[in-house]
């Protein structure tokens, strides 16, 4: 794994992959301050008339409806669009998914509509949207990743995406292939935009990388352990955000990874 992860992790720093965001515009800075420290190259955009330039340079889409309003919707509509004309890989972080209708019903029709490389959740997310439960309250999730397993896995068939269900624990589903994590800070959860930042970061390593699976399990270890190692140098959420976005800026030495990896599945 470690040596995937270096690879990966060396073509993006090497390459710079141009990545679209769509994004949430709470956290909108610290995604592309994170894109950056990773090595990629971040591009932010509200406005439809630019999407087919900037997709035809772009090697992968996030779409995040973080602050989601319906001008919002068919502009995620237009770029999807977009990306699959272009071959360019999308990834889809419904948050909030569960929370109201809109939220539901956009990121289902997106799924429906136009192929998904990624879709990444929480648990209560990912319910949601194979519709086995609708109790959420946003972007926090009090449902843990090993009940939504099930609904990962359906979704996965459903719409040939692979799912990545983010939160304590961590699971990345393609199909019946399900990899399990317990891996990462719980700083996470003191800062806005962990999962955000997630979704782009799989982006950059999809960009990369062109098995889906591979590309997001690879990303998933990379920014967790980051995390984790972030927490070691931090007094607070404030410095341990630094402390993150610093950690994304290098590849740790092997032994960070064995021992965590060889340990963390459930």
């Amino acid at each position: 794994m470690y040596t995937h992860i270096k690879t990966l992790y060396k073509k993006i720093q090497h390459n710079k992959p141009l990545i679209l965001n769509l994004s949430n515009a709470v956290t909108m800075q610290w995604v592309a301050n994170g894109l950056l420290s990773l090595g990629a190259s971040p591009i932010m955009s509200q406005e439809e008339g630019e999407l087919e330039d900037l997709l035809k340079i772009s090697l992968a889409l996030v779409v995040n409806i973080g602050t989601i309003t319906h001008d919002f919707i068919q502009l995620c509509h237009r770029a999807i669009q977009l990306a699959a004309q272009h071959n360019v890989p999308v990834i889809l972080d419904p948050v909030g998914a569960g929370a109201s209708e809109l939220r539901t019903r956009s990121s289902l029709d997106f799924l429906e509509k136009y192929p998904i490389a990624i879709v990444k959740g929480n648990a209560s997310e990912i319910s949601a949207l194979a519709r086995k439960s609708d109790c959420t309250r946003g972007v926090d999730s009090h449902m843990s990743t090993r009940a939504a397993i099930d609904a990962g896995v359906e979704l996965s068939h459903q719409y040939r995406s692979t799912v990545v269900i983010s939160g304590k624990e961590d699971a990345v589903i393609t199909g019946e292939v399900v990899e399990h994590y317990n891996i990462g800070s719980n700083m996470l959860t003191s800062i806005t935009g962990a999962g955000c930042l997630l979704a782009a970061v799989s982006a950059a390593f999809h960009a990369v990388c062109t098995d889906t699976h591979k590309a997001a399990s690879n990303a998933l270890i990379f920014y967790t352990v980051a995390s984790e190692l972030a927490e070691k140098k931090c007094f607070g959420p404030g410095t341990f955000a630094q402390s993150f976005l610093d950690q994304l800026s290098y590849l740790p030495e092997e032994e960070n990874y064995v021992e965590r990896i060889n340990n963390s599945r459930f």
